[in-house]
């Protein structure tokens, strides 16, 4: 083998192999103790990886730490926190990348509950113009309950298909009705249908 081609062998090879003197981990920042008389921030911490496996590792000041993609600063407030990436030199498992994310950025927002709208047809099974409340018959043994205040639009379907806005006393025990609620508790509107003949 000539030097030349030997020489590139080596450098592929180096080229290839693993970067030693540094271990990458991650997991979640269990405890974060700094020590005070360090004066610059030092101390250890313990990590626990996905399998719930624990390490302790120390701080110093050469340990770069960056929360939420921002420097910052080594303290018992990062407890929590998720490790998005981390070095440390395995000879004396001090870290000297400690990259974090904060419990709040890595919680998901929750979703705004949907509000449970209602469109239900049926006939008027109870009705309380004083209290506001309206009771529909579904079927069989089964009602749905509303509330009715001011807002509540209330409308008698003509035979002929008009329509006339009238006052909630005028409804009915036994009126073919249409409820519309956008929360499923509170009448947006009322249509009293005509009677089937």
């Amino acid at each position: 083998m000539s030097r030349a081609a030997a020489a590139a062998l080596i450098a592929l090879v180096a080229a290839s192999a693993p970067v030693l003197g540094a271990t990458q981990i991650g997991g979640k920042v269990l405890t974060a103790e700094v020590t005070p008389e360090s004066g610059n921030g030092a101390g250890d911490l313990v990590i626990v990886n996905k399998s719930g496996r624990t390490a302790r590792y120390g701080i110093d000041s050469a340990t770069k730490v960056t929360r939420d993609g921002k420097p910052a600063a080594f303290e018992e407030t990062l407890v929590g926190d998720m490790v998005v990436r981390a070095k440390y030199d395995p000879k004396t498992k001090v870290l000297t990348l400690l990259d974090l994310k904060s419990a709040a950025e890595a919680k998901p927002a929750k979703a705004a509950a949907k509000p449970d709208a209602a469109f239900v047809t049926g006939e008027v099974a109870f009705t309380d113009a004083i209290k506001g409340t309206l009771s529909v018959r579904l079927g069989p043994g089964k009602t749905r309950d509303f509330l009715v205040n001011d807002a509540t639009k209330v409308l008698r379907v003509k035979a002929e298909g008009q329509t006339q806005e009238i006052a909630f006393e005028n409804v009915s025990i036994g009126d073919p009705v249409e409820v519309r609620s956008a929360d499923g508790k509170t009448a947006d509107s009322i249509r009293v249908r005509p009677a089937a003949k």
